[in-house]
């Protein structure tokens, strides 16, 4: 039994877990409750830090902020510190013998220099609770007041983000099941940047299809009016490195590929077409008796606090 759970865990994170899994070939559903959110400077933010600092990889520091995201922003906590320790980073949640998720697979090495990258660049504040045998962690948010909130793209490691609001993009709250075995942050990236312009530009599920390019750099308006601009700067790494992240993205089911009629690649996010409209259905009645076995056990968790 642990007692640093969040008070209001997102039972449909277990639920898809334990009704569909989390496999190779996932397709990505739009299933209420089941996101959590990133800021729209997301990109820039990674992208600009690997600037600063010269750092290759930002692997570790990346899964480490997801990860704090998804049980903070993602339970609408955007104020109280979580507790999370060492081995739930790695190896996932666990609440009453069940495992709600599965942690980042970073190594103690990894997740230590990654919590202290973070901490070091003003993304994330560490605090530690009177009688806690280990600290609690929150993304570091902007105070409201603050008159360069206005400012088109902030300078978040000095700043913190902005608190969360219509300046976030939607991310499956499987994704760090997906990406726990994942060793590619260009894949993580491309494929949330996808997230990103399929359902948080606006708000459908129509797929927005994009080359190499456009992953890279931004992706270009279609309305000619506006013919050769960007919407944004990309991910910023180079199409050499995301082609072999794209390869991976369509070799796990995540992304897929056509051709144009100038034989030019583009992809898009692999969206699933599937929607439980009708309450007797199969899926409804097993949806119904997983939820009550979950609270169950919440409620038994709670109780022994």
């Amino acid at each position: 039994m642990i007692s640093h759970l969040p008070e209001e865990v997102n039972f449909t994170h277990y639920l898809l877990i334990q009704i569909f899994g989390v496999m190779s070939n996932t397709m990505f559903k739009r299933f209420r409750a089941n996101y959590y959110p990133l800021p729209k400077v997301w990109f820039d933010l990674w992208a600009d830090l690997r600037q600063e600092t010269g750092r290759a990889r930002i692997l570790a520091p990346l899964k480490t902020m997801e990860y704090i995201i998804k049980w903070t922003w993602g339970q609408e906590n955007f104020d109280r510190p979580v507790r999370i320790p060492r081995r739930t980073f790695r190896y996932g949640w666990r609440a009453d013998g069940e495992r709600l998720d599965r942690g980042t697979k970073l190594s103690t090495h990894g997740l230590e220099q990654a919590l202290r990258f973070l901490t070091t660049h003003g993304l994330l504040v560490e605090s530690w609770a009177e009688g806690a045998d280990g600290p609690s962690f929150l993304p570091r948010l902007r105070p409201d007041s603050d008159p360069s909130v206005a400012h088109p793209q902030p300078d978040v490691s000095r700043t913190g983000f902005r608190p969360p609001e219509t300046n976030t993009f939607p991310v499956p709250i499987i994704w760090t099941d997906v990406t726990h075995d994942v060793s590619s942050e260009a894949l993580i990236l491309a494929t949330e940047y996808f997230f990103r312009h399929t359902w948080g530009w606006q708000g459908d599920d129509d797929a927005r299809w994009m080359d190499i390019d456009e992953i890279a750099n931004g992706r270009r308006y279609r309305s000619p009016e506006r013919r050769g601009e960007r919407r944004d700067r990309g991910i910023r790494y180079s199409e050499r490195r995301l082609r072999s992240a794209l390869r991976e993205g369509l070799r796990r089911g995540w992304l897929v590929r056509r051709c144009t009629e100038w034989g030019r690649h583009q992809y898009a996010l692999h969206i699933a077409r599937v929607s439980v409209a009708a309450d007797d259905s199969a899926l409804h009645r097993i949806l119904s008796a997983a939820r009550t076995t979950v609270r169950q056990s919440l409620d038994r968790t709670r109780g022994t606090r």
